[in-house]
């Protein structure tokens, strides 16, 4: 698993399982302060946190301990999964299953808060975690939480520097994150769609693993549960950008709006960057809503994306991405099943405006050099950074 997606499971996963009704003296600026902090929210009730900083700070605990069990079961059982075999998924099953009931119940704890001042500072970059429970802190875990630096030469690879310390210092930025609104509607986002993928691959029973067949076990949760959870983290995303727009401080910001500069996120937000993602967000919401189909081609030449509906249809058809979920396809290792989905464009039903979007991107992009790029291009390569 690549560190910095787990970066993202750790800081956006936010679970709850535990707290009591009164307020807690918080600490996330170091590593002794959070060991003390997630300490005393272990073993109660979510519901029985009370106060919006105290609702964050158990949250980031409870995902961090989410994290940690996850790296902690892989160290222990990848070396013997394929050994195991049908007892080895069904244990990944019932793990999944787990983290499932944690980020949803951490959601609805989230979803609560509502405030229009931060709520508490917090510095990742400072917490140095045994996170696989190996007994010793590694180089990949003293920078565990440490994200990409903003403007660092991303083509310059590890064997070029004189040692991983050295690489971490040049590449990397410790965060410093002063918690406010948008990061709750973040977080509750990335929950979300959390939620959509897990329940969506829940959803599926591995029959044979040595060819890889899957098939479909619960077409009632992929439409009724994964679904509904997708538009829901569609619908904080549109939460979380409105937010952003509206901010006036400038200290510690997580995602900044263009006139915030004080930030350690990776990413140039410049106005360009809000106008492609909001149109994004359009043009997903009725993909996912069944009002346009995922097909188109962009013409720009040497574009990493072709044919957004990788193949499948035919010139002028698209696929529908509503149906998908709706009447979900039962063995999604068939090429053939997915094809059914294709259907042909019509005023009604017209291609998404994605291949268009993409393609307009790319030319005002394509004309300066790197430094000349805006934060849109970086979106489109790497927009789980703001879901």
């Amino acid at each position: 698993m690549n560190k910095r997606s787990v970066f993202l499971i750790s800081l956006a996963l936010f679970c709850a399982t535990s707290a009591h009704g009164k307020d807690w003296p918080v600490d996330l600026s170091t590593t002794q302060g959070l060991e003390q902090t997630c300490t005393q929210f272990r073993g109660a009730a979510s519901q029985s946190v009370s106060r919006d900083a105290d609702k964050v700070a158990f949250a980031i605990c409870s995902g961090i301990d989410m994290a940690r069990d996850a790296l902690g079961w892989y160290r222990i059982n990848a070396p013997k999964m394929n050994a195991n075999g049908p007892g080895a998924v069904k244990e990944v099953r019932a793990k999944l299953e787990g983290y499932l009931v944690t980020i949803e119940t951490t959601r609805k704890l989230l979803e609560t808060i509502k405030t229009t001042k931060p709520l508490l500072t917090i510095q990742p970059g400072q917490w140095e975690l045994d996170m696989d429970g190996d007994g010793t802190i590694s180089p990949f875990e003293k920078h565990f939480f440490w994200i990409p630096k903003r403007g660092a030469d991303i083509n310059r690879q590890l064997p070029s520097f004189n040692s991983m310390e050295e690489y971490e210092q040049a590449m990397f930025t410790r965060p410093t994150i002063k918690v406010d609104q948008s990061d709750v509607y973040w977080a509750i986002a990335y929950c979300h769609f959390a939620e959509a993928t897990l329940n969506l691959l829940l959803s599926y029973e591995l029959v044979d693993a040595q060819q890889f067949k899957i098939q479909l076990a619960d077409p009632e949760r992929v439409k009724s549960v994964a679904y509904p959870s997708l538009l829901g983290g569609i619908a904080y995303s549109r939460k979380l950008r409105e937010s952003l727009q509206k901010e006036t401080s400038d200290e510690n910001e997580w995602i900044p709006n263009a006139r915030q500069k004080n930030t350690s996120f990776p990413l140039v937000m410049d106005e360009q960057t809000f106008a492609t993602w909001g149109e994004l967000l359009g043009h997903m919401d009725k993909l996912f809503r069944g009002k346009t189909l995922m097909g188109g081609s962009v013409t720009v030449q040497n574009a990493m994306v072709r044919d957004l509906s990788m193949g499948l249809c035919k010139p002028g058809e698209g696929v529908d991405v509503r149906d998908l979920f709706q009447n979900p396809i039962v063995h999604p290792t068939e090429r053939s099943e997915w094809q059914t989905k294709c259907k042909k464009a019509t005023p009604a039903l017209p291609l998404t405006g994605l291949a268009a979007m993409i393609d307009a991107s790319i030319k005002r992009n394509s004309a300066g050099g790197p430094e000349n790029l805006s934060g849109e291009w970086m979106i489109l390569r790497h927009f789980y950074w703001v879901n």
